[in-house]
Order: C-alpha cells, then sequence, then structure tokens
C-alpha cells in the first residue's frame, strides 16, 4: 500500500512540476517571436512557423484563420511601418576615418577617442543590419500569412458569419495595411495552395 501511495503522489505532483517549469505556461510560438525580436536570429522564426505549422494539421478552416490571425497579430507587435521609408543604411565595412582602412580591429586603432567611435559605429551598424533582418522577415511572412487568410475566406468552408468575423477581425485590428487588403482580398489566382494554406518555412 505503501508503494502505491508513493507512485499517486508522485503523479499528484507532475503538473506542479511542470508549471515550474514553466510558470507562465507561456506559448511556444509567443515564445520563438519574442526571442527573435530580441536577437534576430531566422533560426528562431523559423521554429515560430515549424511550430505553427505543426499546431493548424488537425485543425480545422475555421480553426486555421485563427491561429493564422493570431500568429500576424504577434508578428505586427515587431512591424516598424517607418522601415519602408526611412530604411537603416548598412555597411559591408567601416572604417574609423581618413588614414585609417575599412574593416581593421578596433585594437587596431591608437587613439582612443576614434578607437571609441569606431566601436560605436560598428555596433550601430550591427544594430542596423539585425532590425532590416527582422523587418524584412516579418513582411515577407505577414504577406504568406495574408494569402494562406485569403485562401480560407474566399473558399466554401466557413459560413457567412464566420467570413464577416474573421474580415472584421482583421479590417478593425492593429494590422499593417498592406496585410488587411491581402488578407481580406486575394489579389494573385484563386487556386487553393499546394500545402493546404500552410505557411511553409524556408
Amino acid at each position: 500500500m505503501k508503494t502505491y501511495k508513493f507512485v499517486i503522489l508522485i503523479f499528484a505532483f507532475v503538473p506542479f512540476l511542470i508549471c515550474a517549469e514553466n510558470p507562465m505556461n507561456e506559448d511556444p510560438i509567443k515564445k520563438a517571436i519574442v526571442a527573435f525580436k530580441a536577437k534576430g536570429e531566422m533560426q528562431d522564426l523559423d521554429l515560430a512557423l515549424t511550430l505553427l505549422n505543426a499546431k493548424i494539421q488537425k485543425m480545422n478552416s475555421t480553426q486555421k484563420a485563427e491561429a493564422y490571425i493570431s500568429f500576424a497579430s504577434e508578428l505586427t507587435t515587431i512591424f516598424d511601418p517607418s522601415f519602408d521609408s526611412n530604411p537603416p543604411k548598412i555597411f559591408m565595412n567601416i572604417s574609423p576615418g581618413i588614414g585609417y582602412d575599412s574593416g581593421i580591429s578596433p585594437s587596431d586603432v591608437a587613439d582612443p577617442k576614434i578607437r571609441a567611435n569606431y566601436e560605436l559605429k560598428i555596433e550601430e551598424n550591427k544594430t542596423n543590419a539585425k532590425n532590416a533582418r527582422i523587418q524584412t522577415a516579418v513582411r515577407k511572412e505577414l504577406d504568406k500569412l495574408a494569402s494562406s487568410c485569403a485562401i480560407i475566406l474566399e473558399s466554401n468552408e466557413l459560413s457567412l458569419d464566420e467570413k464577416q468575423k474573421f474580415n472584421s477581425a482583421i479590417s478593425n485590428g492593429s494590422f499593417p495595411e498592406r496585410f488587411k487588403v491581402k488578407a481580406s482580398k486575394q489579389e494573385a489566382n484563386k487556386t487553393r495552395h499546394p500545402t493546404g494554406g500552410a505557411v511553409v518555412p524556408k
């Protein structure tokens, strides 16, 4: 009897152990997107897309539309509208100044003031490159998600009420205008996406 009681106690504590590891029960898709925003690493965005595709495999059209819109909403928090009109300047190599070669190591710059300024310019260039990478990827994936939403909304798989609900959620949401236009009305051909509307990571 003691053995059985011990086993029961172990299983009773499993939920508490799981919550201890992930106290906020954070959505792994959102976690991956947050990591992508922080580091600008494409592997984090690819992970989020892979998790999304796995999640929608057993979903009906209504649930898929909800998942796409939810994912697009997360990406919209990263979207910077100023990037289109004022993209950051990115340089392959940066020079410390007149008389120095581009791309040299900061340690090779003897003057401390020039070296400090050079290091600042290097970090600024890295930040600009990361932001450009993030904004370019976000726009690309939002376009894909918009097309996936449009395919579902133009199909006969949703009721009229459901279509109106999703169109309203898209038009009244904080999404970029380009997403709203593409998602609510498909611009290209009306053929079904070969993957059934899934957003496939690169």
